[in-house]
């Protein structure tokens, strides 16, 4: 039998990445491994288009990672929206909209079967 390796995509291991650093951030007992977290997560909150990693885990079920990505989006909009280009701004605004609606949806179909 032929040994099939997966190959995984460049975000994935980003977010895999991501998940390892806001694990070891919030949960590590060891002082070091928060500090190397933190300094691995201000590292890629630093980068141009870090925030751009939303697109890839709105539907995560990890809380900590969908936070972090609105973190970015929150820090984009706050000190650099001047600076955006129209183009980039829209797509901004477009993706979260749909966020938006989607969880709204989500919500009020939880909501029903409550209820019903």
């Amino acid at each position: 039998m032929k040994n099939i390796s997966v190959k995984k995509s460049k975000e994935f291991l980003i977010i895999e990445d991501l998940e390892k650093n806001l694990n070891d951030l919030y949960f590590s007992q060891n002082s070091k491994r928060r500090w190397e977290a933190q300094k691995n997560l201000n590292k890629f909150q630093n980068l141009q288009n870090a925030w751009k990693i939303n697109f890839f885990i709105r539907d995560s079920n990890n809380i900590h990672l969908i936070f972090f990505g609105l973190n970015l989006l929150d820090r984009l909009v706050s000190f650099s929206w001047e600076i955006i280009e129209e183009k980039e701004r829209k797509e901004i605004q477009n993706f979260l909209t749909s966020w938006i609606y989607r969880l709204t949806i989500d919500f009020n179909l939880f909501r029903q079967n409550i209820t019903t």
